[in-house]
Formats: C-alpha cells, structure tokens, sequence
C-alpha cells in the first residue's frame, strides 16, 4: 500500500463501497433484477483496481493523471450500475486524491470533471419520492455531506502538511549543496596542490642544486658557474609556464576565446533563469586583461550572483565593471535582505584569498542602503607580474 495514502481516504473508500455492496444484496434479495447485482460487483471491480493504481506522491506525471481519471470513471460506472446510492461516499475520496497528488493548483484540473459526473450520476439515478420508502437511506445525504466535509478539511491539511514538508527538505536541500560545493572547492584545493607539488618539486630541487654548484664554482671556474645560473634560469621560467598552464586550466569555458568582459556580462545574462534582474556597467575603454584577473573577476561576479539569488532573496542586482585606472574594480550590490551581521562563507572569504595574492582586496558587507555588496580591486601592474 502507498504510504502516502492518507488513512481517512483509505477509510471512507472501503467504508462506502462496503456499505454499495451490501445495499446491492439487498436489494437484489429483496427482488431487484440479477442485472443489478452483475453490473455492481463488474464495476466494484473496477474500482478497486483503479484504486489500486492510483499514486499518493511524487511523481505527479501522465500517469498519475491517467491513474486519477480512471479512479473518477470507475466511480462514475459503479454510481450509475447501482443507482448513487452509498457510492456517493466515493466522491470525495477522488476529490481528496486529487487535492493531494496534485496539489491545490494541480488537483484543480478534476474538480470540475468530479462535479460534472456527480452531476450526471444524479441526473440518471435520480428517483423521486424514494427515500420515504427507503428508510434507511434518510441518513444518507447528512452521512455523505459530513463525510465529504471531513474529507475535504483532511485534504487541505494533508497539502499543507506536505508543502512544509517539501520547504523543510528544500532547505536541508540548499544546506547540502552548499556542503558539497565546499568540499568540491577544499576537493580542488588539494588537487591543485599536488599537482604543483609534482610538477615544482622537481623543479626546485635542481634549481637549487643548480644554484649551489654556481656558487662553488663562481671563483675557480666562472664559466662553468654561469652555465649554470643559465640552466636555473631556463628551469624556472618553465616551472613558471608550467604553474600559468595550471591556472588556465581552471578557467571557465566562457573566459576561452573571446572577450572577458563579454563573459562576464553572459554570466549576468543567466543569472536571469534565478529571477535576477542584473544591470551591467562598463566603465573605461575595455581591454584585455591578465588571465588572473579576469578569472578572478569571473569567480566574484559568479559568487555575488549566486548569494544574491540563493540566500539575499534578491531580486535586482546593479554590476560596474571600471577599466578606467590602473586598476580593475568590479562592484556587484543586490537588493536582498543582505548579511545581518553574520558575516562572508566559504566562498567570498577564498575570493578574498586570492585577491589578496593579486595585490587587490575584497570586501562584502551589507550596503549603506539595503542589500549586500561585493567590492574587488585588483591592480593590474602586480597581477601582470611573472
């Protein structure tokens, strides 16, 4: 059975058709035709097995749709083959599948379908003057609209209940991403160390040695002590293409072959997709920049857009891109409720790492007037060195 299934739908459900069986034995002792009794249990049938396939949960998908379609004909066929009597009970059991599977939005769609076929179902089965000779049905109508009643309130408790429990799990779903990008990042922290670690240790440790033989022999044999200077020199410029080669290996698809500031202003561009409205500007002539610096600007850009659209609640954020000077500065400032107080997380205090190793600062903090902003400088003389 569906865990999902709440227990009051499973109640009334097995309750009224219990109570269609028996009225049909009973009738069709006291005299009805064989036919009633065939066609009730045909179309008891078929609503058990479309009971049986209904969904409680996720996923809310075609067939789901088609399993709750089903359930409302079958209910429909049993309401006609033994004239609505206690299968009325059956209508709201397929009102409150709807209002859970689907949602209040998404059940909306077999209400009016739901009504249509009580409606005909009445229309067809209608009797007049039959309740009188049928005592027992008297309390039909005030049985049906309390069940109805209680199964519609349970309905609207049971969405409610499910929709804090899919906003506790989003929540818990935000604080394990964030967790996992953190050891993604701490993951590629340590493959970046060990791959300088093999590719420079070597490296240093024959420079060094380089460097000691020079030094016996600058005074005895000079020549021989200048050849090697002149390998030292040789080896480090090629452990320095080799760490640049590392470093162009972490860069975004978007920073390879085209303008940087043209990336920057895509990666505003999607941001769109998380409701951000972003506003870019560009001050100064633009230029090309230091591999360094435009995928530092790029890290930045991506990480203020990122909390402003994960945990500000932002809904604009105003980028300035200044090219003018000697150095590069990139502002991003969201409207969101910004920090409280509480501080940078992981990522903008490892930006602020690596902009300091480029010579530049990044502060974040909330703005003067709301929001949150991110300030990088970076000078361009001290990312350009070797």
């Amino acid at each position: 059975m569906d865990s999902a299934r709440p227990w009051i739908a499973t109640a009334v459900f097995w309750g009224g058709l219990a109570a269609t069986l028996v009225d049909v034995a009973v009738r069709t002792a006291g005299g009805a035709s064989w036919r009633l009794a065939a066609g009730g249990a045909l179309a008891a049938a078929a609503v058990v097995a479309a009971w049986s396939a209904l969904r409680w949960g996720p996923p809310a998908d075609r067939r789901a749709r088609v399993a709750a379609a089903a359930f409302l004909a079958a209910t429909l066929l049993l309401g006609l083959a033994t004239g609505l009597r206690w299968s009325l009970l059956l209508y709201p059991v397929v009102f409150l599948h709807a209002m859970v599977a689907f949602g209040l939005r998404g059940g909306r769609w077999l209400g009016l379908p739901v009504l249509l076929a009580l409606a005909l179902n009445a229309a067809v089965s209608w009797q007049p003057l039959r309740l009188d000779v049928d005592g027992g049905l008297l309390l039909l109508v005030p049985v049906a609209l309390a069940v109805a009643i209680a199964v519609i309130g349970a309905a609207f408790a049971e969405v409610a209940r499910r929709g804090e429990q899919a906003q506790e799990l989003l929540v818990r779903l935000r604080a394990s991403s964030d967790r996992v990008r953190e050891l993604a990042l701490a993951e590629e922290r340590a493959r970046l160390a060990r791959e300088l670690h093999d590719s420079l240790g070597h490296s240093l440790t024959v420079i060094n040695l380089q460097l000691q033989t020079a030094q016996r022999y600058r005074r005895s044999r000079p020549d021989e002590a200048w050849d090697e200077v002149e390998q030292a020199r040789a080896l480090t410029l090629a452990a320095l293409g080799e760490v640049r080669r590392s470093v162009r290996a972490l860069k975004p698809a978007a920073l390879e072959g085209g303008s940087q500031v043209d990336a920057l202003r895509a990666l505003a561009t999607a941001s769109a997709a998380a409701g951000l409205h972003v506003d870019v500007t560009v001050r100064g002539p633009e230029r090309p920049l230091p591999d360094e610096v435009g995928l530092m600007l790029y890290r930045a850009l991506q990480e203020a857009l990122t909390n402003a659209a994960r945990h500000a609640d932002a809904r604009s954020v105003a980028v300035t891109l200044d090219l003018g000077g000697e150095e590069v500065r990139l502002t991003v400032a969201d409207d969101g409720r910004g920090s409280g107080g509480a501080g940078v997380g992981f990522g903008l205090s490892a930006l602020r790492e690596r902009a300091a190793a480029l010579g530049g600062t990044l502060t974040a903090a909330d703005g003067p007037a709301g929001g949150f902003v991110v300030d990088l400088a970076v000078p361009l003389a001290t990312a350009g060195r070797p």
